[in-house]
């Protein structure tokens, strides 16, 4: 059997609808799909059309000869910002539904919205939530029924099994790099040499606005030895030198943030990173660790510029949370990028 995992490109550097900006990111949990596979001894391949910027076309001529295609909406660094477009993603399935004859969709959309995904793509079915053990669950069991995560036809009739269990982040293998393009990767304000981690997943805080649903309920962690052999493998593989964690709350587990800036300084790799996090969630102790470790820049959420909008979003701060939030960062001489949201009433 040969699998396929797609990662869509997104043609437009900045998407009309929303005005959202296109990155070329490491699509990580493609990358957690393609090792577990690998793992099961299923022969399985990535196309990051994205990073390689092919169009529906091409990925189709691509995927020519593949027993099963899983192609996902949103990567992982776009499960809580999902694309407003999904012209090219419904394009790219289009195409694979003409030489495939089993197309699976994961992704935000199909998680908040799986009837309507089912309907407009004509996929097999849809992995609604996290894809990574509901991927292996079709690629070993051909009876849909049995699968938990899933929406899909059956006769005239649309049937949503039970959900996926949470992914165990440490009983994952090491990310298949191997698989992506990692020379193409890079973040505009970091530079080349790019690469995702994810040291934890899902989100402690209950701010409005925000979509958790494609993480599941709760925070779970990967534990600092089961994240440092990623890094190692990524620095002294593919000489990755800046990188993201895509937590969307880092330093919400300080003493484990703590013990990988004490792994970085020691290691004394020329590794630089960022990191996304609240300003109620940091200090001057982590944040001296954090620059000594290589910190060069944090995103923080401000959303909103009145105490009144960021209580009725429910961002749980207040403008004096972030101004002192930001002495701090500045202090220690940290870069910040920060998040406004317009048009709240």
């Amino acid at each position: 059997m040969k699998i396929l995992l797609v990662n869509p490109f997104q043609i437009h550097l900045v998407n009309k609808k929303g005005r959202i900006y296109n990155r070329t990111w490491t699509p990580l949990d493609l990358a957690n799909c393609g090792a577990i596979l690998e793992r099961e001894g299923i022969d399985v391949a990535i196309l990051d059309a994205n990073a390689e910027q092919y169009g529906p076309d091409e990925v189709a001529k691509r995927a020519t000869g593949y027993d099963k295609v899983f192609i996902t909406s949103t990567s992982l660094d776009r499960w809580q910002c999902p694309f407003l477009d999904i012209n090219p993603f419904l394009e790219t399935v289009k195409a694979l539904k003409g030489v495939v004859s089993e197309v699976y969709v994961a992704g935000s959309h199909g998680t908040v919205r799986p009837v309507e995904m089912l309907e407009v793509t004509g996929a097999r079915a849809i992995i609604r939530g996290e894809p990574e053990l509901t991927v292996l669950d079709l690629c070993k069991n051909s009876k849909l029924s049995e699968i938990c995560g899933i929406t899909y036809q059956a006769g005239k009739k649309i049937l949503s099994n039970p959900d996926q269990t949470p992914v165990n982040l440490n009983e994952l293998p090491i990310p298949a790099f191997h698989l992506l393009p990692m020379e193409k990767y890079n973040y505009e304000i970091m530079g080349n040499h790019f690469c995702l981690f994810e040291m934890t997943r899902g989100c402690a805080s209950k701010c409005g606005f925000c979509l958790l649903k494609p993480y599941g309920s709760g925070v779970r962690r990967k534990y600092i030895d089961r994240l440092i052999p990623e890094i190692e493998y990524a620095i002294n593989k593919f000489g990755v030198r800046k990188a993201y964690f895509m937590d969307l709350e880092f330093t919400f587990l300080r003493n484990q943030v703590m013990d990988l800036c004490e792994y970085l300084i020691k290691t004394n790799y020329k590794f630089q990173w960022c990191c996304q996090t609240r300003f109620d969630l940091v200090d001057e102790e982590l944040l001296h660790q954090m620059k000594k470790a290589g910190c060069r820049l944090i995103h923080f959420g401000v959303e909103a510029g009145s105490d009144r909008m960021l209580e009725i979003i429910n961002k749980g701060i207040s403008l004096k949370d972030i101004r002192e939030g930001m002495k701090k960062v500045k202090a220690v001489g940290i870069n910040t990028a920060c998040f406004f949201m317009i048009g709240f009433q």
